[in-house]
């Protein structure tokens, strides 16, 4: 059956993103279905769906005093808070930890610079030395 309905060269078409050859009939991309393969490639080759531009609520844009007093509300939160309270609040420490050397190892953040002494062992387990590494083998 060369030419029965399902494989019939009418119905395949090639995807304008991939390339890849594609029943029209059965691609997911609802607006564009004689052009891309699926909504990916819809989406990847436009930035977005057709279904999803018809979609769009679109708002109001605030006019020209509500910008102003928003931006006045920015600056007067950005004045309160100061730069380093502010960096302070939000900040991650990320430690950087010296080589093992003996039950304890320095710390220091790359950020901030804090420093803090960490355990090289689980307080659970009793820390093996070199020595019982040795008479255990």
């Amino acid at each position: 059956m060369p030419n029965s309905p399902v494989t019939a060269p009418v119905f395949l078409r090639y995807c304008a993103r991939c390339g890849r050859r594609y029943d029209w009939r059965r691609s997911t991309s609802s607006s564009l279905k004689m052009t891309y393969c699926n909504t990916l490639c819809e989406c990847a080759d436009l930035g977005f769906t057709i279904d999803g531009l018809l979609r769009l609520e679109v708002s109001p844009a605030p006019s020209s005093s509500q910008r102003s007093r928003q931006a006045q509300k920015k600056r007067v939160r950005e004045m309160s808070i100061s730069p380093t309270a502010q960096t302070l609040a939000s900040h991650t420490h990320h430690w950087l930890i010296d080589e093992p050397n003996g039950p304890l190892s320095q710390g220091t953040c790359r950020a901030c610079g804090a420093t803090k002494v960490f355990r090289n062992w689980i307080e659970e387990i009793e820390m093996a030395t070199n020595k019982d590494w040795a008479t255990a083998a």
